[in-house]
């Protein structure tokens, strides 16, 4: 069930495009795999129609996301008015621990598939990528960066989790970002990304539940 789950999320990923655009990309991926977008009257929809939705442009139109990108609120804004409401934002501050972090996630990818053998439930997270790097020890999450200059008032980032490994305690984080790699990372690592978003003056920790 786990690697049914996380294949029809894989099916549904795309990089992003832009260097701004890794909050959209990361809704439509969650729109696409839990079978929203065709509550819009989309028969087979792909990424780049997400994107020319109204109810997605509504929140912010695609120049203003080349422009400005967008912040965990506005990707969850985009969700519900895609989808009725079936977005759930957790703070990291709120969830206050690596267990309830765990716990809320796999909660979400537990309900598998949802509504036929080809949607699923997804997670979006909004993390600080210079320090998922520095706490996983792979510098392979920073390549590409266009400014590294920036790592230092933080890399706030959003990307999609598809699967839990219980043996090792990893999530697969599908890394929105064109020059990095889809790859494992511990739930302790994660949650660490997570909160220390959460911890700065303009914060941007949070972990958002889509199914």
């Amino acid at each position: 069930m786990a690697c049914a789950v996380a294949n029809i999320i894989a099916s549904k990923f795309e990089k992003q495009e832009t260097d701004t655009s890794c909050g959209v990309v990361s809704a439509g991926t969650a729109m696409l795999a839990t079978g929203a977008a065709a509550i819009n009257g989309l028969s087979s929809p792909q990424m780049r129609d997400v994107f020319r939705l109204p109810a997605t442009t509504s929140v912010m139109p695609m120049q203003e996301v080349i422009e400005q990108g967008t912040t965990i609120d506005q990707v969850a804004l985009i969700l519900e008015r895609n989808a009725a409401g079936r977005a759930t934002k957790f703070f990291a501050n709120d969830i206050g621990s690596v267990d309830r972090f765990r716990q809320i996630i796999c909660k979400a990818l537990d309900k598998g598939l949802v509504d036929s053998e080809t949607t699923a439930a997804a997670v979006v997270i909004n993390y600080d990528m210079e320090v998922l790097a520095r706490v996983t020890g792979s510098e392979a999450y920073l390549v590409g960066l266009p400014d590294a200059t920036h790592v230092n008032s933080g890399l706030g980032h959003m990307s999609v989790i598809s699967a839990y490994h219980a043996d090792t305690d990893r999530f697969l984080l599908l890394d929105t970002w064109p020059g990095t790699p889809s790859g494992w990372a511990s739930a302790a690592d994660l949650y660490t990304a997570v909160r220390s978003g959460y911890q700065r003056t303009y914060p941007f920790g949070e972990c958002l539940v889509f199914v």
